[in-house]
């Protein structure tokens, strides 16, 4: 996968907004960690 770095720069976007989005989508799915929304996607 890739770092959020890179998914931000990609976008163009700052990591702080990645970081934001992936809360929200965190908190939506009820789950508590990156490997969990890895392993949920």
């Amino acid at each position: 996968g890739k770092s959020t770095k890179e998914i931000a720069d990609s976008f163009r976007i700052s990591e702080k907004t990645i970081y934001s989005h992936r809360s929200k989508l965190m908190q939506k799915i009820g789950v508590s960690s990156v490997a969990e929304l890895t392993k949920y996607a």
